[in-house]
């Protein structure tokens, strides 16, 4: 697996965490978006695509017109010179079947490699540069031994059809960080291992009217600085995870300290790490968000890891258009064109 690092960007809010209405997914990504990517030094795309939207649990086959459409960005992709990583979203939209929606249902997780298998078989033929498999977006909802063993079938299915190009593996846990502590390799040769990293998470969320846990994160959090003490927060507003990073000082050192359970992974084993998802809130100042960005970029660049950034366009996150269309804007918000400044940051690498 040789070659230059992957640095690119998400498509999120497009072929899933959105309507997937047929007016939306033929309009929020286009040819046109894929071009313009492909102007900004990264060489890939890694497009999160809903399990319902792609699967039909009934027949136990791809459907069609929603391939057709993952068709159209590969081909986009490859025309433009980037790969296009396919990551698959369990959840995170209306699911009108009731199938294929989490990993904690044995039902679900044993569809997967099916799936898998079918994407696989449909795509081998491509370019090894053109493609590659994301198994599943934040694995979460389900213990990291079954997970573990859920990857490996994965793999096992992809590999019966496709041996050539590159699979994705992130750890249970969300994809965070420390669900590298009980993340075992699947063995294959050629799979990047994947993160994804929001940490702290009262500072990167902040403002979100959609998260979970939606109360906490109204408070201002500033980077470097410190989240608010656990008073400042409703009762039941901050689960486990975020408790742990109340009252807490973050700056560069308590991010390089977050990501000690990836490079230990990487050490032991030996194997390229992908960081399949990072960013912060657009409602975050905008002093702290480039400064958080830097900080991360140059953690990425010491340990030689492999970035996807969150996200070309939308979600609160976008680099293009930050809320893609679905809030009403104010005065201070940044929400239409290119925000030049994180983008010249991402390209600095």
């Amino acid at each position: 697996m040789s070659r230059a690092r992957w640095q690119g960007v998400n498509l999120a809010g497009w072929l899933s965490q959105s309507s997937l209405s047929p007016a939306h997914i033929a309009s929020f990504v286009s040819e046109a978006d894929i071009r313009r990517i492909a102007t900004w030094q990264l060489n890939h795309v890694r497009a999160p695509i809903a399990a319902h939207f792609l699967w039909d649990a009934e027949r136990a086959a791809l459907r069609e017109p929603s391939v057709a459409a993952v068709d159209r960005l590969v081909d986009w992709c490859e025309r433009a010179g980037l790969q296009c990583f396919i990551a698959l979203h369990l959840g995170g939209g209306t699911d009108p079947t009731g199938h294929l929606s989490a990993l904690h249902r044995e039902d679900d997780r044993q569809q997967l490699p099916a799936l898998w298998g079918a994407v696989a078989a449909r795509y081998a033929s491509r370019p090894e540069t053109a493609l590659a498999y994301d198994l599943v977006h934040r694995p979460s909802g389900i213990t990291a031994a079954a997970w573990n063993r859920t990857a490996r079938a994965i793999t096992e299915a992809i590999r019966a059809v496709d041996t050539r190009h590159t699979l994705v593996v992130s750890g249970a846990d969300g994809g965070r960080p420390a669900g590298f502590d009980t993340l075992r390799p699947t063995r294959d040769p050629n799979t990047l291992y994947a993160c994804h990293f929001y940490e702290p998470e009262l500072f990167t969320h902040q403002q979100l009217a959609t998260v979970a846990h939606g109360d906490a994160y109204r408070e201002v959090v500033h980077y470097p600085g410190s989240a608010p003490t656990p008073a400042a927060y409703p009762d039941g507003a901050v689960g486990e995870y975020l408790r742990a990073e109340v009252g807490r000082r973050w700056d560069r050192a308590a991010l390089a300290a977050a990501l000690d359970p990836v490079l230990a992974f990487q050490e032991i084993y030996d194997r390229p790490i992908y960081v399949a998802s990072f960013g912060a809130a657009c409602r975050a100042s905008r002093r702290s968000q480039l400064t958080w960005l830097r900080s991360m970029l140059t953690l990425f660049k010491a340990h030689d890891l492999n970035w996807s950034y969150w996200t070309y366009k939308g979600l609160g996150f976008g680099l293009m258009d930050p809320w893609g269309g679905l809030t009403t804007t104010t005065a201070d918000d940044p929400t239409v064109g290119l925000d030049y400044d994180r983008l010249a940051l991402l390209q600095s690498t």
